[in-house]
């Protein structure tokens, strides 16, 4: 997971990701599983974006591949 984090990061910019943090820190009452992850962070860069950091960094077969690529 802090990989994964630090490749969305590397995504969507870090202004963005702190403000996503700020989003699930400050969401009360929640479930904090997929949707909640699918959601929050659509709503911050929209579905697009969203679409494709998941199809290559979370349901691709070479995620952990992509990702690791992504960090170097």
């Amino acid at each position: 997971m802090p990989l994964l984090l630090t490749v969305i990061e590397k995504e969507i910019g870090e202004d963005k990701m702190w403000t996503w943090l700020r989003l699930i820190l400050e969401t009360k009452n929640a479930t904090t599983d997929y949707f909640f992850f699918k959601t929050t962070l659509t709503s911050i860069i929209g579905a697009e974006k969203f679409s494709q950091i998941e199809q290559e960094y979370i349901t691709s077969n070479n995620s952990k591949e992509n990702i690791i690529g992504q960090l170097k």
